[in-house]
């Protein structure tokens, strides 16, 4: 593509058009940019300028970033809540976390399991993941199970 430029019809500026291939590494945040020196549009003295690409990073359908750490929620069975239980959840580079526990879990209790966040950026330290807790009560009990949680807990 050609442009013209306005002041002086002798002079024609053209566009170089190149592909670039922005490397995305581990632990990146959101709003952090990758700068690519002198790759941007020429200025009016013919020097490039630089080229920046800020990054954004799309939602989860399970977890959600807040720095380097992780936020999810799992769902638990009442049983589960005062019996413990043993799950694994699936984590965003595929690997699974084991998380269990073997007494009571109460409802939006959070627990952290250390270093199975993010990677932080240029570090091989990684945040938190923060796992809160949702418990499913049933819909109703029939009597005879009411005279037995009675019976259990009182």
């Amino acid at each position: 593509m050609e442009k013209v430029c306005d002041k002086c019809p002798n002079v024609k500026y053209e566009r170089d058009g190149h592909f670039i291939t922005v490397d995305i590494k581990k632990g990146i945040q959101d709003g952090q940019e990758v700068l690519f020196f002198e790759d941007g549009e020429p200025i009016i003295d013919g020097e490039s300028g630089d080229l920046r690409f800020r990054i954004r990073t799309a939602a989860h359908d399970l977890f959600r970033r807040e720095g380097n750490d992780l936020h999810t929620t799992v769902t638990i069975t009442l049983v589960q809540a005062f019996v413990g239980f043993e799950k694994t959840v699936k984590h965003l580079d595929e690997h699974l976390v084991d998380i269990r526990t073997k007494g009571i879990t109460n409802p939006k209790q959070v627990t952290k399991f250390k270093g199975e966040g993010m990677p932080v950026h240029m570090s091989t330290k990684k945040g938190d993941l923060y796992v809160t807790f949702e418990v499913l009560f049933p819909n109703s009990l029939t009597e005879e199970q009411k005279t037995n949680i009675i019976a259990i807990i009182a």
